[in-house]
């Protein structure tokens, strides 16, 4: 199963209020809701969106990346992606995934745990979404889960909301 090149790392985001911009589109994602006020940098692989300027907001890391096709069965991919995120060895376990939803019946998985990545240790969320021969993830990292709890059911919210292209 082949999903993706080595991942850049990635980006710091504050979210602080609950106020909502537009649509955005990345790659095959299109987000129905996102948090108003983030900037955004395109980068070769990934989108990387931040909210630094928001005062007083709980930080937390989100990217999302370009898909990769891939074959194979949609739970084996949870497990490729997020060790080639994190560079683990092929025998290496994924965390639990969960099998989620979108509001317009895509699927798609999620994982998370406390671990050394990227930008250090923290509390990892993968959201990977799965579509024909193809996926797409979306990196949340926050300094541990007491920093993420709170902001939980927002993020569940926006996963659900995003409409997968066809």
């Amino acid at each position: 199963m082949k999903i993706w090149s080595p991942i850049l790392p990635v980006v710091i985001i504050a979210i602080a209020s609950v106020s909502f911009a537009q649509a955005q589109q990345y790659d095959r994602l299109m987000f129905k809701v996102f948090p108003a006020n983030w900037s955004e940098q395109t980068q070769a692989d990934h989108v990387m969106l931040s909210n630094y300027n928001i005062k007083g907001a709980d930080l937390l890391n989100v990217s999302i990346f370009k898909g990769q096709e891939y074959t194979g069965k949609p739970e084996q991919a949870f497990a490729v992606a997020w060790r080639s995120f994190f560079k683990l060895a092929d025998t290496t376990t994924a965390p639990h995934q969960r099998r989620n939803y979108t509001v317009d019946s895509d699927m798609f998985f999620t994982g998370a745990e406390q671990r050394d990545g990227p930008q250090g240790k923290g509390y990892y969320l993968m959201a990977l979404y799965i579509m024909k021969n193809y996926v797409q993830p979306i990196i949340i990292k926050a300094d541990n889960m007491r920093v993420f709890e709170p902001q939980q059911s927002d993020w569940q919210d926006v996963l659900q909301q995003v409409v997968v292209a066809k």
